[in-house]
């Protein structure tokens, strides 16, 4: 196996720094992630290179310097992890008046950011700021809330995903993780508010229109799920999907008419649903259109014949229409 031949090269030129099966949660500093197959303890240069020289083609290969901002599946990783340790931590700012340093894998990253903004360089906020309790950046707190909901700490989560936010509103994903967390807390008025805070920004965000329609629907507010879904019509164009629940809700506000467009909007691709041509025989029957809505109730039952609720639809508008 390429793995155990890596291994016996490493062991043999690296007495003493090479482990197997070291979970993650050992080696990175969110305490996270399932088992490496191999872990190297390099020191120095020249264990870098001999942990190159051993590896075989086809065996992958991490290098996770200190541990720092690095999230691992519990899956792990199966190969080589390479860990610095401290006396890898050499900082060379020749190239500081260029914008350009070279730093060690074994320089923390508080200590990077000391050092470079000593002289006179930006661009590592995230870690002086953090050093100092104040807010890092965004992706680091998209970082701790992914975390935190992995560890169920969801009230964690929902912190750090409001840090995010803050800092980057412009992006989508630290509201849809919000609203994630927010609805396993139970909270749907914040839920709401995540959403409607992302559509601020993003007016046409499909998956914010969609839950919203899907929340406000189960609360009874349906005009404000109707509005929703009527963007999505706007967006998503011909989605069956949308046209068909536009119809069912338009029907439970009393507005057949409108229900009537969505629902044959829904048949223009969905022919088959006996669901849509029922609720389409509904409409056009609360109009006073009794011979379309005698079709389409006989359409529903011809794809669905043992459905109680289409038959007995169909039957009692044949009786209304057979009365004087």
């Amino acid at each position: 196996m390429p793995l155990d031949e890596t291994v016996a090269r490493l062991e043999a030129t690296l007495p003493g720094r090479v482990c197997r099966g070291v979970p993650f949660a050992e080696i990175t500093t969110y305490r996270l992630g399932g088992p490496a197959a191999v872990v190297v303890r390099a020191g120095t240069l020249d264990d870098i290179e001999a942990v190159a020289a051993a590896l075989v083609p086809g065996v992958p290969v991490l290098v996770a310097g200190r541990g720092s901002n690095l999230l691992v599946a519990d899956g792990g990783f199966a190969g080589v992890v390479v860990t610095c340790r401290a006396s890898l931590a050499g900082l060379d700012l020749a190239g500081a008046e260029h914008g350009t340093v070279r730093a060690g894998a074994g320089l923390t990253l508080p200590a990077l950011a000391r050092q470079t903004a000593a002289a006179g360089l930006g661009g590592l906020l995230y870690e002086f700021l953090s050093e100092h309790e104040l807010p890092p950046v965004h992706a680091s707190h998209y970082a701790r809330a992914t975390a935190g909901v992995g560890r169920g700490e969801y009230d964690y989560a929902v912190s750090q995903y409001r840090l995010g936010t803050k800092l980057r509103p412009d992006l989508d994903e630290g509201f849809l993780g919000l609203a994630a967390a927010l609805e396993t807390l139970g909270d749907r008025e914040s839920q709401v508010r995540a959403y409607e805070d992302l559509l601020a920004i993003h007016p046409r965000h499909r998956v914010a229109h969609s839950r919203l329609a899907e929340i406000h629907q189960e609360a009874g507010r349906l005009d404000r799920a109707i509005e929703h879904l009527l963007e999505l019509v706007e967006t998503e164009g011909d989605n069956p999907g949308v046209h068909y629940n536009l119809g069912v809700l338009f029907l439970k506000v009393g507005r057949p008419a409108d229900a009537e467009g969505h629902l044959f909007q829904t048949l223009r691709s969905e022919g088959e649903s006996a669901a849509a041509w029922n609720n389409l025989g509904v409409a056009l029957a609360q109009q006073g259109k009794r011979e379309p809505a005698l079709d389409a109730f006989m359409r529903a039952v011809e794809r669905s014949p043992e459905h109680v609720g289409y038959r007995g639809n169909l039957d009692a508008l044949r009786k209304e229409s057979a009365q004087p």
